[in-house]
């Protein structure tokens, strides 16, 4: 069940990263995807969420190191850590400039 809750976060992960690289995502439905990068929630619930998965990533890096190679899910950890300090840093910079 924990691996099917990883793979729906990896998707929003994806999709987040889409959008930041200008690919058009067409289930991003809210106008602000484009501008905060963010495809379903706020920019605040989507980093709690990719901290989240990242923990469970982290704590369970034994199984998921059975399921990918272990490369996979250093590099999944790794974009996941860089999105969860990139939104926190355009929720800092975005609420200083409002």
């Amino acid at each position: 069940m924990i691996t099917i809750w990883v793979y729906g976060q990896l998707f929003v992960l994806l999709s987040s990263y889409m959008l930041w690289l200008g690919v058009p995502a067409p289930w991003a439905l809210e106008p602000s995807a484009t501008t905060n990068y963010t495809p379903y929630s706020s920019t605040l619930e989507t980093p709690i969420m990719s901290a989240l998965m990242f923990s469970v990533l982290w704590f369970f890096k034994d199984y998921f190191k059975k399921q990918w190679n272990p490369w996979v899910l250093y590099l999944t950890m790794g974009l996941t850590l860089f999105n969860i300090f990139f939104k926190f840093l355009m929720i800092i910079v975005i609420e200083s400039f409002v």
